[in-house]
């Protein structure tokens, strides 16, 4: 990678096939740049194949880095527990919307199978200053 702002994980890296006309994810390609403005490249994907014309795909991206932030009361993020006692506790969890643009809420998941997101609204618009 020549912009040391582009990151790709979760890459396969070998034996990856893909059925003509279908979709895989294959990688997640984060930017995460530190000045605000907009940015653009492309990422280049090297293929198996037999033809040498089409040996490697451009892929471009386009990225706009915006100063700010989601805020959220870190307190409310912590809870506590005990060995072998079993809990529930119930928070509301509040995100101020930092950025000088609005942002939309698409969704919200957890990956931890000890908690869940109970009444969440998709598809939010929070205006900047909003919470």
């Amino acid at each position: 990678l020549q912009d040391p702002n582009l990151k790709i994980t979760q890459l396969k890296k070998r034996g990856y096939r893909i059925a003509p006309g279908a979709k895989a994810k294959f990688a997640q390609v984060t930017y995460s740049g530190n000045e605000a403005g907009r940015t653009s490249g492309r990422l280049q994907l090297i293929v198996n194949d037999a033809e040498s014309v089409s040996a490697s795909v451009d892929i471009p991206y386009r990225a706009r880095v915006l100063p700010g932030s989601l805020g959220y009361a870190r307190k409310r993020m912590r809870f506590l527990s005990a060995p072998g006692v079993v809990t529930m506790t119930m928070r509301s969890i509040t995100l101020s919307n930092n950025f000088s643009v609005p942002i939309l809420i698409h969704t919200a998941k957890i990956d931890d199978p000890s908690f869940q997101i109970l009444h969440f609204k998709p598809n939010r618009l929070l205006a900047p200053g909003d919470m």
